[in-house]
């Protein structure tokens, strides 16, 4: 399972055809068995609903194989995606210790560069050389999946340049790779635009300590604010469409520490509430019950959300006056109820 792509480069002086592996693992890449290799496959996907379990063992195939790139990387993504950038950067400096001149290593060092507002430095590792071929021109061939970090990496770069063309010509050359990779290897096609699994790795590695002026100067199809239960959920739909969207949070990243899963350090002691105060009716102050976090009050609810009653959509009668009725009523909730309701809803979040 190969593909050849003839490309060009130095304004068409250079050439030569890019051969891209996908069923190939080299030993230089994974030194793994097939089990393995399947196995961080399924994690890849599944990690992020798995949550703590999956990457403990993530964590534990990557400490089992010191010498597979691959297992240190998958670890490395999935610490960048739970948000513990202290241990992936350690993770990191010890993996491009153990394989310097590898392409994943010179790409993940080249978004490490990026987020330092490096992007000269970023520009000189590669040599400037956009095609994959040229800039490692030793190479015979280059599984699927360092193509398409090596494209990612630069795809992030046009983007901090402002250089919209030169963006999705690298957004569109992951797509199509990431696309045979899915029909090759895991026997799917999608027939409409959908999430990216893998990729979620990839974007959580440059959000958190991007410069997001490059962010701003672009134009969208859609600005959501806030990420909490509104925004999210309007997010996970609309990343479906395949457009452009940009979701704007007030607060930072939730740091992840035990007091996490205490229920006395978060509603007794308020760990996680805003410092800010509020005024009641009655101009006092006090502390309000609410989270400016990435996920917004989702991030500590207790994932349980009730289905109204008919009768509560009607008008109610008050000891202080009138409740007037709903402009909408529980039939045009229900299908919307019934989809959240339902088991691939609850089993994918």
């Amino acid at each position: 399972m190969k593909l050849e792509i003839d490309c060009s480069w130095e304004g068409g002086q250079k050439s030569a055809k890019v051969l891209v592996h996908f069923g190939n693992t080299p030993k230089s890449l994974f030194n793994l068995t097939d089990q393995q290799i399947d196995r961080i496959r399924d994690l890849e996907d599944t990690c992020l609903l798995d949550g703590p379990v999956g990457l403990k063992e993530l964590e534990t195939i990557c400490k089992d194989n010191p010498k597979s790139l691959y297992a240190g990387m998958a670890y490395f993504f999935a610490l960048k995606s739970f948000e513990f950038f202290d241990e992936a950067k350690e993770l990191f400096n010890k993996l491009q210790k153990d394989f310097p001149d590898q392409i994943m290593t010179k790409c993940v060092k080249g978004l490490y560069l990026m987020e330092e507002d490096k992007d000269k430095e970023f520009y000189a590792l590669f040599s400037g050389n956009e095609v994959i071929k040229g800039a490692f021109p030793d190479r015979d061939f280059f599984h699927y999946q360092e193509v398409l970090l090596f494209h990612f990496a630069w795809e992030i770069y046009h983007s901090n340049q402002k250089d919209v063309f030169q963006q999705e010509k690298h957004e569109k050359m992951s797509f199509m790779i990431k696309d045979i990779a899915d029909q090759l290897i895991f026997g799917k096609k999608a027939k409409e635009p959908s999430i990216n699994k893998n990729k979620i790795f990839f974007f959580s590695f440059f959000l958190y300590k991007k410069n997001f002026r490059s962010f701003f100067m672009q134009e969208y199809d859609f600005i959501i604010i806030g990420s909490g239960a509104g925004g999210g959920t309007i997010a996970h739909v609309l990343a479906k469409t395949n457009k452009k969207i940009l979701i704007i949070e007030r607060g930072d990243f939730l740091p992840r520490e035990k007091e996490n899963w205490d229920a006395h350090s978060v509603f007794v002691e308020g760990r996680y509430n805003p410092k800010e105060k509020w005024l009641d009716n009655k101009v006092k102050a006090f502390t309000p019950g609410t989270h400016y976090y990435v996920g917004g009050n989702t991030k500590f609810y207790g994932a349980a959300l009730l289905r109204l009653r008919e009768k509560d959509f009607g008008e109610v009668e008050h000891y202080g006056g009138t409740s007037p009725a709903w402009p909408l009523d529980y039939k045009d909730f229900q299908p919307y109820d019934e989809k959240r309701e339902s088991p691939r809803t609850l089993a994918v979040g």
